[in-house]
């Protein structure tokens, strides 16, 4: 019987075999699931590729010591969504922006466009740049936020910030960080919206002063809308 023990107690120790899933694994998995908010949200592509990076990493792993991990198949599941989500996102994005303006309109950007520019100091006087007074009563399309009264969820008018800060934190944008933009009589009011908004309308020049606290620009809107893009 003790012959017969020792005979089949191999057969017993070899008959269970664990290997461990390495962490990068499993991690590669959810970041691969999280990634398809891509697919919505431009924010969340840097974690895409770091899922790409980590998931190569976690395969070379697994397939450099067969004998002693196991989960290969979930790390090769979190890098394929991962490597199959950046291209789709990227087109999707991109055909998004290229088809976010509408006809007629132009594409500004408040950074570049507006707020770089500045005023010139013109035979003693301060002036428009010559490429913004080139936008009077041009139609545009600019992206922003909206800067409104406290606690307001519709309004008629408001002031298109360039930064979120000035209209999150309280702050006092400056005169061309702003866009005074107000709905035509009998129009439908604007809903507020805490993310960066679009407005597509007819720039207008109202009066240079750079130390002063009312906006130089405004637009009279014809569309009006969350932005689609945040670039």
């Amino acid at each position: 019987m003790s012959q017969t023990m020792n005979q089949t107690s191999p057969q017993t120790d070899t008959g269970f075999s664990y290997r461990p899933v390495p962490p990068t694994a499993p991690v590669t998995l959810v970041i691969g699931l999280v990634s398809l908010l891509t697919l919505l949200t431009e924010f969340i592509l840097p974690l895409t590729l770091v899922g790409v990076f980590v998931g190569f990493l976690a395969v070379r792993r697994i397939r450099s010591f067969p004998n002693e991990y196991s989960g290969l198949w979930i790390a090769q599941a979190g890098l394929a969504l991962c490597v199959c989500v950046i291209p789709a996102s990227i087109a999707i994005h991109t055909h998004t922006y290229m088809t976010e303006v509408p006809e007629g309109y132009q594409r500004l950007n408040f950074y570049q466009d507006i707020s770089l520019k500045g005023f010139v100091f013109n035979q003693g006087k301060d002036s428009f740049h010559p490429d913004v007074a080139a936008l009077g009563d041009q139609k545009v399309f600019i992206k922003g936020y909206m800067l409104v009264q406290q606690g307001a969820l519709e309004v008629d008018e408001f002031l298109l910030c360039r930064d979120s800060g000035d209209c999150c934190l309280g702050g006092q944008p400056k005169v061309t960080d702003m866009i005074y933009v107000k709905m035509p009589e009998g129009g439908t009011p604007f809903k507020y919206h805490p993310g960066m908004v679009f407005v597509a309308g007819t720039f207008k020049l109202l009066t240079p002063n750079p130390a002063g606290a009312n906006p130089a620009y405004a637009i009279e809107p014809a569309q009006f809308g969350p932005a689609r893009t945040y670039y």
